[in-house]
């Protein structure tokens, strides 16, 4: 696991360890459909925006492993031209 903006990887690994928990322990429920492109089958995780608060809703966003390599891996402009084209999709 690699660092991410201004988190290290034990920041990383912290923070999935509290979700992973959180999750066998029925605090929140298994991510089930990713929020960009809907996908509800094969690989379904949430994304951290914020690792210094791992729980809190607004820092976590249900993402299928296709759109969550994206966000990590990508250059910022070609990942915000995909969102922006899954949701001109769910508009149509």
């Amino acid at each position: 696991m690699k660092s991410y903006k201004q988190w290290t990887e034990k920041d990383r690994l912290k923070g999935l360890r509290i979700v992973n928990k959180a999750i066998k322990e029925g605090i929140i429920p298994k991510a089930s459909k990713c929020c960009h492109c809907g996908k509800t089958v094969g690989k379904i995780m949430y994304h951290q925006e914020n690792y210094d608060d791992p729980l809190n809703p607004k820092n976590l966003k249900e993402v299928c492993w296709r759109c969550h390599l994206l966000i990590y891996h990508s250059k910022p402009e070609l990942t915000q031209k995909y969102l922006k084209e899954l949701e001109n999709r769910k508009n149509v």
